[in-house]
């Protein structure tokens, strides 16, 4: 290409793109951060990995995380493990809930979530510069608008937001112009739906289907970087401007040969410097579209690289990241990890949030993907769940400052929509400790804990009937 990113520091030559071929030195167990005596999903140097650990197949796309051993099942020997790292692999994540190995203790999934909630109960990290733009931060447990009233709008522009992708992407990838003013239209309607009631939106793009996965990807990681720049207290101009290169992060993989993108099986080292080109790709189209603003252009290029410097296109360390980068990686790889393909289903949000948190402080930066989860709940709105008592739920708001207790609706015997109840609240009469150990119990305890996560489409139910 003639041009390359704006000249400031912030980027390195591109030549210093890493190849699959290159070795990179090993972390080491617990480097992401992962507690190395807990019970939730740990990520690990494959140096680390024995027999009878359960190896799971984390969902993150090979071509992001070429060294990272996604076989999923139990190590069955020492030469089983010896053989992944002979093959060029270097980190793996393990299950301590299912591995039978005496430095993985097991534990069941509801445990593990309330040790996610303990992290990231009190999470702090580093804030978005205060200034124009920007206000604390302020999600609270209520929204202005019900989710009921929302939907109907929230749908409009969801679907308008969709054909918006479809167009741009269509004409990046003949070499037209694309339609910048149509794309603002659809991010300020966004906000606007966001600022009347989140969920709705973060509902919806839970419910799509793989049908239109390109164009749906670049819709939901636009919402979701809306909601938690929204959430971190970015606003106006300045979450206009996120959204802008949320919505516009893919728009490179347009100008990629589609029989490299979509190839099912690993990438040579050419191939996989292709892919790496599309952070850059996307920021050459929207300079040819006019598109100036430093933000939104740093936003586009700078959503593949990671904290420990190991991204791409310019292999940037976590400070030198734009704040919009930083968000939109973190909404990139929630949706990747809870989306369903033709290929893959599609992973339980509280599973992906586990994998999410073992890549803190390696991929993501002190603070970002702990606040991350916080801001979606560990069960996001849309999530079914099995209370302790044995009754069924879904979830229909999330509770920041309670990330294990959001409100849920009920469901009943005979399929249909019960009683909404706030976990979070006092009032219920409960008995034996929650899973946060609080002890409490008694008329003033809080409602009933969430026992497990469940497969919607494995039990038969239809989440939206229930949430809208």
């Amino acid at each position: 290409m003639n041009r390359t990113v704006p000249p400031p520091p912030h980027f390195p030559d591109p030549g210093r793109i890493r190849s699959p071929g290159t070795p990179e030195a090993s972390e080491g167990p617990g480097a992401s951060g992962a507690p190395g005596g807990g019970i939730l999903l740990r990520r690990i140097s494959v140096q680390d990995l024995r027999p009878g650990m359960y190896v799971v197949d984390s969902g993150l796309s090979w071509t992001e995380h070429p060294f990272l051993y996604s076989e999923e099942g139990l190590v069955r020997s020492a030469e089983h493990a010896r053989a992944v790292a002979a093959e060029g692999y270097i980190e793996v994540f393990v299950d301590p809930a299912r591995s039978a190995n005496a430095a993985c203790r097991p534990a069941r999934g509801a445990a593990a979530d309330a040790e996610l909630g303990r992290s990231v109960a009190t999470a702090r990290g580093p804030a978005p510069d205060r200034g124009a733009g920007h206000r604390a931060e302020h999600r609270s447990g209520r929204r202005p608008v019900p989710l009921a009233r929302e939907t109907g709008p929230a749908g409009a522009i969801y679907r308008d937001s969709i054909q918006c992708a479809r167009s741009f992407l269509h004409d990046a990838e003949a070499g037209n112009p694309i339609d910048v003013a149509a794309a603002e239209r659809c991010v300020r309607g966004v906000m606007g739906s966001v600022g009347r009631n989140a969920d709705a939106l973060v509902s919806l793009s839970r419910l799509r289907t793989f049908d239109a996965y390109t164009f749906t990807h670049c819709v939901n990681v636009a919402v979701l970087s809306v909601v938690f720049g929204s959430y971190l207290g970015l606003a106006g101009h300045a979450l206009r401007r996120l959204g802008m290169a949320a919505l516009f992060h893919d728009l490179g993989k347009a100008r990629i040969p589609a029989e490299v993108l979509n190839k099912p099986g690993r990438l040579t080292e050419r191939e996989f410097a292709i892919v790496q080109r599309h952070p850059r790709e996307g920021l050459e189209v929207l300079r040819r579209n006019g598109v100036e603003d430093e933000g939104v252009l740093l936003g586009v290029v700078q959503h593949h690289e990671k904290h420990n410097g190991r991204g791409y296109p310019g292999r940037l360390p976590g400070g030198m990241v734009h704040e919009f980068g930083s968000i939109i990686a973190l909404a990139d790889v929630y949706d990747a990890l809870t989306s369903e393909r033709v290929y893959k289903r599609g992973m339980l949000a509280n599973r992906a949030l586990q994998i999410m948190y073992g890549m803190r402080e390696a991929d993501f930066a002190p603070g970002w993907a702990e606040r991350f989860i916080k801001c979606l709940g560990i069960y996001p709105v849309g999530s079914l769940v099995r209370l302790e008592d044995g009754r069924l739920a879904v979830v229909l708001e999330a509770n920041p400052e309670a990330p294990l207790r959001p409100t849920v609706r009920l469901l009943r015997a005979d399929g249909g929509s019960g009683e909404v109840l706030d976990l979070g609240a006092s009032g219920f009469d409960s008995s034996g400790p929650d899973l946060l150990g609080s002890d409490a119990s008694g008329p003033d305890a809080p409602g009933p804990a969430i026992a497990d996560c469940l497969d919607p489409t494995a039990h038969g139910v239809d989440v939206a009937r229930h949430l809208f």
